[in-house]
C-alpha cells in the first residue's frame, strides 16, 4: 500500500528527469553557451580544445616576474578585440600602470616603436616623434580595445564583497548584447575574505567567483602568487598555489608558467675537466636570475634562456591535461610571442 502512494512522486521525479534532459539538448544544440572563446594565442587555444569556455573558473600562477599579469592581459585584450566585455581588476596596479603596458605592447608589436612600459608611464618627457608614436598606438587601442575593455573601476577595494559588488554592476557593461563580461582578477591572494583563517577565506572566495562565472555564463580568471618552493624550483605544477587545496579542487583549468629550460632539464657548459671535457649543469632559477642580472649590468639583451616560458596546462576537466604552450616573455614591452619551433623561430601574436 506504502509503495503504491509513492508512485504518483516517482512519476513526476521521471516527467522532471526528462524536462532537465530536453533542456540540455536545447542548451548544447541550439545555443552556443559551450562555444569556445579564443585566447588569440594558436598553441594555447590547441592545447585546451579550441578556447576558454564559459561557466568556468580559470587558474594562472607562476613564481614572481615571468609576466603572468602581462598574458592575462594580452589575452584579455585580444578576447575585447574579438567583441567580448571584458572586467579586469588589478588589485596591485592603478589603470595608469595597467594601460601603460597595453600601449607599449600595442606600440612595439603594431607598429614597430621601441617605447618601453616605462617611456609610456613618463610621456611628458617624450621627443616630438616618440609622441606621435604614442598618439598612434593609443588611437589603436581606442578603436580596438577600449569599448569592450574596463581596467579597474573606481571605488574597488580588495575585500571581496566590494569585488563582488563591481562584477555584478559590470553585467550592466553588458547589457546590449546580453553577455555577461570576462572577468579577470590579478591576484587572488590579495583579496580579502573577511575571514582570520587564510585557508577558509580562499576556499569562500573560490567558491563565490567560481558561482558568478557559472550564474552568468561566463569565466572568471584569477592569477594567483605560487608557493615558495615552486618558485625556487623555476616551474609550475598543480600543487603550486599557495593555500593549493581550495584551487586545485574548484578550478576548471589551471595553468602554470615555467622556465622551459629548467621544465626539460636543459643543459649548458661551463668550462672544462682536466681532461678537456665539456662541464654540463642542468639550468635552474639561480642560473637564469644570473644571467638576467649579467645582461642589465652589461647593457645587453636578455638572453633567450630567460625568455622561453612554458604555459602548462595542469588541469582541465573537458580536456586532457598535461598539454604545453611554448611561449617567449618581452618584459619591455610586457608582450609574448609564440615559439613556433622548439630552436629558434618565433612569431608575434600581439595585436
Amino acid at each position: 500500500m506504502e509503495d503504491n502512494m509513492n508512485v504518483p512522486d516517482r512519476i513526476d521525479n521521471i516527467e522532471a528527469e526528462r524536462d532537465d534532459l530536453q533542456e540540455f539538448v536545447l542548451q548544447v544544440s541550439a545555443s552556443r553557451d559551450f562555444e569556445p572563446i579564443k585566447t588569440g594565442i594558436n598553441t594555447i587555444d590547441k592545447a585546451i580544445g579550441g578556447g576558454l569556455m564559459r561557466k568556468t573558473l580559470v587558474m594562472l600562477g607562476s613564481a614572481p616576474g615571468m609576466g603572468k599579469t602581462a598574458l592575462a592581459q594580452w589575452i584579455c585584450e585580444n578576447m575585447a578585440r574579438d567583441g567580448h566585455n571584458v572586467l579586469y581588476l588589478n588589485l596591485e596596479m592603478d589603470r595608469a600602470q595597467l594601460l601603460a603596458r597595453s600601449i607599449s605592447r600595442i606600440a612595439y608589436s603594431r607598429l614597430g616603436y621601441d617605447l618601453s612600459v616605462l617611456d609610456i608611464l613618463r610621456a611628458y618627457d617624450l621627443e616630438e616623434e616618440q609622441e606621435k608614436m604614442f598618439d598612434n598606438a593609443v588611437s589603436i587601442y581606442r578603436r580596438e580595445i577600449s569599448k569592450k575593455f574596463r581596467y579597474n573601476p573606481e571605488g574597488v577595494t580588495n575585500h571581496i564583497d566590494s569585488i563582488l559588488d563591481c562584477m555584478n554592476e559590470s553585467l550592466r557593461f553588458s547589457k546590449y548584447d546580453d553577455k555577461a563580461p570576462i572577468v579577470c582578477i590579478d591576484y587572488l591572494q590579495l583579496i580579502d575574505s573577511g575571514e582570520r583563517d587564510a585557508v577558509e577565506g580562499m576556499k569562500q572566495v573560490i567558491y563565490k567567483l567560481k558561482s558568478f562565472a557559472k550564474d552568468n555564463n561566463t569565466i572568471v580568471i584569477v592569477i594567483m602568487a605560487n608557493n615558495r618552493s615552486s618558485n625556487r624550483a623555476g616551474i609550475a605544477e598543480l600543487e603550486s598555489g599557495r593555500d593549493t587545496s581550495a584551487i586545485e579542487y574548484s578550478g576548471d583549468l589551471i595553468f602554470g608558467l615555467s622556465y622551459t629550460a629548467i621544465d626539460d632539464r636543459r643543459q649548458y657548459q661551463d668550462g672544462t675537466d682536466k681532461n678537456g671535457n665539456p662541464k654540463m649543469y642542468d639550468y635552474d632559477i639561480d642560473t637564469i636570475r644570473r644571467l638576467k642580472k649579467e645582461a642589465f649590468d652589461n647593457g645587453d639583451d636578455i638572453p633567450r634562456v630567460c625568455q622561453e616560458l612554458s604555459l602548462k596546462v595542469l588541469k582541465n576537466r573537458f580536456v586532457d591535461s598535461e598539454r604545453t604552450a611554448r611561449l617567449i616573455f618581452d618584459g619591455k614591452h610586457a608582450r609574448f610571442m609564440e615559439a613556433v619551433t622548439e630552436e629558434s623561430e618565433w612569431v608575434s601574436y600581439s595585436k
